[in-house]
């Protein structure tokens, strides 16, 4: 698999990018090299489906480097897979609880929002509720007509 069509992810991952994640994607980010030079999630994707030199030179590395595998056994690499497995498996629930396609999305979307995105809507929450009680008060200024204990209008 290579980055050019028709075999590229790069395009359709750029549409998910924009519309999931908000443009907060990373797999076109590019990252330090652990040793040397750089690289992209998306150019290792792209590359991953052939056995090509590099995934040779990866391997034959991390046979020689056995500290890069520090973050499987420790859990850190699977915990982050597994946030990614509990966002599928919520979908995979809601489409077969009869949830339409765009309530799916819409779901997908809140799920990649970051903590700042929910932490400001926390913070404007008693503000507009502040405001729609304050609307309240305005529209009922009137004051009530005095009952009787029976209910009846004096």
């Amino acid at each position: 698999m290579s980055d050019y069509m028709p075999n590229s992810f790069s395009l359709m991952y750029r549409s998910v990018n924009k519309l999931v994640f908000e443009g907060r994607g990373i797999l076109e980010v590019s990252h330090p090299g652990l040793t040397q030079g750089s690289f992209t999630a998306m150019d290792t994707i792209n590359r991953g489906a052939h056995a090509s030199f590099s995934t040779m030179m990866t391997v034959i590395s991390l046979a020689h480097h056995p500290e890069y595998f520090e973050i499987y056994p420790s859990g850190r690499y699977f915990s982050h897979i597994s946030v990614y497995c509990s966002y599928l498996n919520h979908v995979q629930k809601l489409f077969e609880a009869g949830r339409d396609k765009a309530t799916v999305l819409g779901a997908l979307i809140n799920m990649h929002r970051p903590k700042t995105f929910w932490e400001a809507q926390a913070k404007a929450q008693p503000l507009a509720d502040a405001s729609k009680k304050k609307e309240g008060e305005e529209k009922t200024d009137t004051k009530p007509e005095p009952h009787t204990t029976d209910g009846k209008v004096l």
